[in-house]
């Protein structure tokens, strides 16, 4: 009995595994697009360490005012512009997805080939719940990129907005004076 319902059942599977399959490598192809585009490395600059020569009190504020005078030369980029040229992918993730399709596909293929060699009479070698596990496996793949994605776009969401309230802060404070 239970050979006749996987007989009757396996196509169907095999068509929510093939639209699964189907719908993972649109859903990659369109996360490219949405890459984290890797950081060009920034040379490093060794900070040159001067000696401190102390002297009756006077150096130490004098040393005070150096280091706000360094702190300010430091160009600041608005968080504003970092923000959106970042991505929301990283190739990693990406390629994982990409061997756990691949990986899908090499098993239906595999366990199709096994089937076809297995007489009726016996118990068939691809079952509708590996053919459903193998589903929720991808699923659950490209699900966690798609929660990643939405958490990351509300992390940026939100911190666009606490950006914009601050300069609007900032301009009200410039107003007044």
């Amino acid at each position: 009995m239970a050979r006749v319902r996987e007989h009757k059942e396996r196509p169907d599977a095999l068509e929510q595994l093939r639209q699964s399959i189907n719908s993972s490598n649109v859903f990659l192809e369109k996360s490219k697009e949405y890459l984290i585009k890797p950081k060009p490395k920034e040379p490093k600059v060794e900070k040159v360490i001067e000696p401190v020569v102390e002297t009756a009190g006077e150096e130490k504020e004098g040393t005070d005012e150096k280091a706000k005078e360094t702190a300010e030369e430091k160009p600041k980029v608005p968080k504003a512009k970092i923000v959106d040229e970042e991505g929301l992918f990283k190739e990693k993730e990406l390629d994982s997805l990409k061997k756990k399709i691949a990986e899908v596909e090499k098993w239906r293929d595999e366990k199709l080939a096994e089937q076809e060699k297995t007489p009726l009479a016996e118990m068939p070698k691809l079952t509708v719940s590996m053919i459903k596990s193998k589903i929720q496996d991808l699923d659950s793949e490209v699900q966690f990129l798609i929660q990643k994605a939405r958490m990351l776009k509300a992390e940026k969401e939100r911190e666009k907005r606490k950006l914009e309230a601050e300069e609007k802060k900032a301009e009200e404070e410039r107003l007044k004076k």
